[in-house]
This record gives structure tokens, C-alpha cells and sequence, in this order.
């Protein structure tokens, strides 16, 4: 039994190997799998676009849902309409023109796109309707931009009347005026 040689163990064997394939880049050795499989769990073939399969052959059927259960179409969440009201420049000399940037927004504080907007004024013009009034529609961002020009002469000042309205929700209003020096 001297001249024998000693049997090797195989389990410093394996430990080189996983040492090996962690360091190379793998993330768990090829048979890991099938130490941690859990068992008696049915799998479900997977179908890629890419793989041809006869319709007559495919395992695979797409669940119907019914109605019922399909989740509600997306709507804005209604209620009062805030709006704000920035002119620009606030002070003006007679004949001079101001921008009106109203902005629509919901209670939570988001845009209201495609709201109706009207805005009234005493005197002046609106250069896109060329009248004392301008209706318009709000932008994705919930924003209508116009432009009005005083009267020459013209008062100290004038006041624009706003309304905001949109269906499923309540009437915004505000009023702005601009300085005319």
C-alpha cells in the first residue's frame, strides 16, 4: 500500500471551478439551477416574436379579460379650475400693447389642456379678434397667450375679466388689469 497514491478529493476541484466562473464574470455556476429548482412547478412555454409558430400548434393562449373586469379609461379629475393671470409688461403708455398669459390648472395643481377661455376687456383691442373680447383654448400645458392694445387716450388703467370652463369641471374665473401711464 506504500506505492499507492493518494485518491484526490473532488471538492477542492469544484470550489476552483466556482472561484473560476465568479471570476470570469459568471454569476452562478451551470448546474446552480438545478440544485435550487423548486419542484413541481408547472412551466409555461414562452413564445418570442421572433420564433415561427403554427397557429394550430401555439401552447400558448392569450387570457380573455371581460369587460367588467378592464380597468376604467383614464379621465382628467374634474373640480375647480384656478387661473392665473401675468401681464406682460404690467405698465404700458397709451396705444402701447401688453401680453396676457392665462394659465389653467386642476385643484391638484395640474395643466387643464383644451379649456375654453374668454377674456372680456372694458376698451382697447385684442389683436387676434380685433374686439374688446378674445375666446381661445388652452394648450397641453394648460397655458392661452393674447396680446391687448390700450386706447390712445387712454384711463389709468384697464381690467380683463377671465373665465376658464372645461366639461367635468367647475368654471375658473379671474381678473388682471394693466397700468397705462
Amino acid at each position: 500500500m506504500a506505492n499507492e497514491t493518494p485518491r484526490s478529493s473532488v471538492l477542492p476541484q469544484i470550489i476552483v471551478a466556482v472561484v473560476i466562473a465568479l471570476a470570469v464574470g459568471g454569476t452562478s455556476p451551470w448546474w446552480w439551477k438545478e440544485l435550487h429548482r423548486e419542484r413541481n412547478v408547472p412551466t409555461t412555454p414562452v413564445v418570442t416574436p421572433s420564433t415561427p409558430v403554427a397557429p394550430s400548434s401555439n401552447p400558448v393562449r392569450p387570457a380573455s379579460t371581460p369587460e367588467s373586469e378592464l380597468p376604467p379609461p383614464v379621465v382628467e379629475i374634474g373640480g375647480a379650475i384656478e387661473v392665473r393671470c401675468v401681464l406682460n409688461p404690467m405698465v404700458i403708455s397709451p396705444g402701447g400693447a401688453t401680453e396676457l398669459l392665462i394659465q389653467a390648472t386642476s385643484s391638484q395643481n395640474t395643466p387643464v389642456s383644451s379649456a375654453n377661455v374668454k377674456v372680456d376687456a372694458g376698451a382697447g383691442i385684442f389683436t387676434s379678434s380685433g374686439g374688446i373680447t378674445v375666446v381661445g383654448t388652452t394648450a397641453a400645458d394648460g397655458s392661452f397667450r393674447t396680446v391687448w392694445r390700450s386706447p390712445a387716450p387712454a384711463i389709468q388703467g384697464y381690467g380683463f375679466n377671465v373665465s376658464v370652463v372645461k366639461p367635468g369641471f367647475d368654471e375658473g374665473t379671474n381678473d388682471c388689469s394693466v397700468t397705462v401711464q
